[in-house]
C-alpha cells in the first residue's frame, strides 16, 4: 500500500524549502557595509595628533624659520646710542684723516724758478730713447745718470739690457727702490713709425711702470724736442706736438711733473733751427742738448 502525502502537506513543505534556501543565499553574500561613527573620529585624532607632533618638532628643530624680528627695534638702539659717544667716534674719523699725509698736486707745465746748479744733474736719472742716450755721449751728462741705450725705446725697455756701471740690467730693474729724482723723455724714435695715439698709450704703461718700480721717487716728463724743417718728411712737428699735448694730460692724471722741453728748443716758425740739429734734423747737437739740460735747471719745483 503505497504512502501518500496530502497535497496541502506538499504545498507547506514547498513553502518551507524555498524560505530556508533564501537564507542560505543570504549568508553567503556576506555582512553587509555598516556606517560606524566611531571609525571616523578615531581616524581623525590620529592625523591630528600627528600634525601637531609634527609641528612642534619643526619649531624646535628650525627655530630660525620663525618669523622675523622688527627692525624698528634695532634702529631704536643704534639711534639711542648716547650723544658724547657720537661725538668721540665723529673726532677719532676726523684725526684718522688729518693722520693721513695730503697728496699735493702738481703744477703742470712746471713753471720757471731760481736756476739749480749743475750738480743737481748728478743726482738725478734720467731714462729715454737715442736723444737721452746721446747726452751721455756728448758729455752733457754723466754716464752713471743716463739710463739709455742706441736700441731702447718705448716697445723695447722691458727687453733691452743698459750699461749701469758696467752691468748689463734692463732699465725698470736698474731704477728699482730709487729716490732721486727721474727724468723720463721717450717717443721721438717711436713717433717715427707710429701714430701720437699710440704712441702715447706705449708712455702711459711705461709711467706706471717707472712709478711702480720707484714709488718713493719724484717724475719728471720731459717734451719731445721739435723738428727741423727739412726733417718734417720723417715726423710732422704737428705730430709731435700732439704727443707733446697727451704727455701733459698723462702727467696730470698720474700727478708727476711735466716740463715743456719742446717750446724751449723752438724758433719762431715752431721748429727746431738747422743750427740746433744733428745732420738728421732730428735729434740734437751738443748746443742744444746744453739748453735742454739749462731749461731743466730752470724749471725745479721749489
Amino acid at each position: 500500500m503505497h504512502n501518500t502525502v496530502p497535497s496541502n502537506h506538499r504545498g507547506s513543505a514547498e513553502t518551507i524549502h524555498k524560505s530556508t534556501a533564501a537564507k542560505k543565499r543570504r549568508r553567503r553574500r556576506g555582512p553587509a557595509i555598516r556606517f560606524k561613527f566611531g571609525m571616523v573620529f578615531f581616524i581623525w585624532f590620529v592625523c591630528f595628533v600627528s600634525c601637531f607632533a609634527a609641528y612642534m618638532i619643526g619649531q624646535n628643530l628650525f627655530p630660525q624659520e620663525q618669523r622675523p624680528a622688527d627692525t624698528s627695534s634695532t634702529v631704536s638702539k643704534t639711534d639711542s646710542k648716547p650723544e658724547s659717544s657720537k661725538a668721540e667716534s665723529k673726532n677719532d674719523e676726523e684725526d684718522d684723516v688729518q693722520s693721513q699725509p695730503s697728496v699735493v698736486i702738481k703744477a703742470n707745465p712746471v713753471p720757471q724758478g731760481t736756476a739749480m746748479s749743475a750738480d743737481y744733474l748728478k743726482k738725478c736719472a734720467f731714462l729715454g730713447d737715442l736723444p737721452i742716450y746721446r747726452l751721455g755721449t756728448q758729455r752733457l751728462l754723466s754716464n752713471m745718470n743716463v739710463y739709455s741705450s742706441e736700441s731702447l725705446r718705448l716697445d723695447t725697455y722691458t727687453k733691452e739690457y743698459i750699461d749701469v756701471n758696467g752691468s748689463q740690467l734692463r732699465m725698470l730693474s736698474a731704477i728699482s727702490g730709487a729716490s732721486c729724482p727721474i727724468y723720463l723723455m721717450f717717443g721721438t724714435e717711436t713717433l717715427a713709425e707710429t701714430k701720437p695715439e699710440a704712441a702715447a698709450d706705449r708712455f702711459s704703461m711705461l709711467l706706471n711702470a717707472v712709478k711702480a718700480a720707484a714709488p718713493s721717487t719724484e717724475i719728471f716728463v720731459l717734451a719731445v724736442p721739435p723738428v727741423t724743417l727739412a726733417a718734417e718728411e720723417t715726423i710732422s712737428n704737428a705730430e709731435i706736438d700732439a704727443y707733446n699735448s697727451m704727455l701733459l694730460s698723462i702727467a696730470n692724471g698720474a700727478n708727476v711733473y711735466f716740463v715743456d722741453t719742446n717750446t724751449a728748443l723752438k724758433n719762431n716758425e715752431g721748429k727746431l733751427s738747422a743750427e740746433d740739429a744733428d745732420e738728421d734734423g732730428i735729434h740734437l747737437n751738443a748746443a742744444a742738448g746744453q739748453k735742454l739740460l739749462d731749461y731743466v735747471l730752470c724749471h725745479v719745483p721749489a
